[in-house]
């Protein structure tokens, strides 16, 4: 049983695929969401307009943030995925070898 609980490169190699696909939708919608959250503007521009249209701001800010560690987290475990897969290669190579 490997690392992550997988044994099949192409198991390993497909998840990781997965993943990534995943991570690229996920930061797209970032993307529009940022980009929606920025032109959406409160009506009138009287005082209480402007507070909550830099609340909004505010709020989107650390939403993206947030959003963004959270990818950063998918790309560390797409990295473990990876080293996972060449030791199980190697790890196949070396028992193959033996027999």
């Amino acid at each position: 049983m490997g690392v992550v609980g997988m044994t099949s490169f192409a198991g390993m190699a497909g998840s990781t695929a997965v993943l990534e696909g995943m991570q690229a939708q996920l930061a797209a919608f970032a993307a529009a969401n940022t980009a929606a959250a920025a032109a959406l503007t409160p009506p009138g521009s009287e005082g209480a307009s402007a507070v909550a249209m830099a609340q909004q701001q505010a709020s989107e800010g650390e939403f993206a943030a947030n959003f963004a560690l959270a990818l950063e987290q998918m790309t560390e475990f797409n990295g473990t995925l990876t080293a996972a897969s060449t030791a199980t290669q190697i790890m196949d190579a070396g028992n193959a070898l033996s027999v």
